[in-house]
């Protein structure tokens, strides 16, 4: 009986921690941040996951404040980053003013690669159709946290 609690409980902790099938060195330096901006204040509505799925939230411009959710299901994890990633690709740069503006931002330290996207809300165009469908991608992933 301990043997088999004891499995359980290793069984528990490693399931806790497991790493996306896409991880890799590569990638391992990878974040993605979105969310919603306010001009006004300075102040954000936002989330960042990065190369392991572990996914964190934020108010403050420089992440001072960031608190740790979870971490988002590892099966629906790298399907959605390549997706989300391709989008952003092709859209390669958009950015609109506003006061109160979404966003997504794509950074890798390991491939030097920085994008970031911002779009007014009120606003739905050719423009930054692949961005909303990025962000809703992030925020399904989000809604996945264990």
């Amino acid at each position: 009986m301990k043997i088999i609690c004891f499995l359980g409980l290793l069984l528990a902790i490693w399931g806790c921690s497991t790493k996306p099938a896409c991880y890799n060195d590569t990638n391992k330096n990878q974040i993605i941040r979105w969310g919603t901006f306010y001009a006004a204040t300075n102040t954000f509505d936002a989330y960042e996951i990065n190369s392991a799925a572990e996914i964190s939230s934020y108010t403050k411009a420089d992440r001072s404040d960031l608190t740790e959710l979870g971490q988002a299901d590892v099966v629906r994890f790298c399907p959605a980053i390549r997706s989300i990633k391709s989008n952003l690709l092709k859209t390669q740069a958009y950015s609109t003013p506003g006061d109160t503006l979404l966003f997504i931002e794509l950074n890798n330290k390991n491939t030097d690669l920085q994008m970031r996207f911002s779009w007014n809300y009120s606003h739905v165009n050719t423009g930054n159709k692949l961005c909303i469908e990025a962000l809703d991608s992030l925020n399904a992933l989000r809604s996945s946290i264990k």
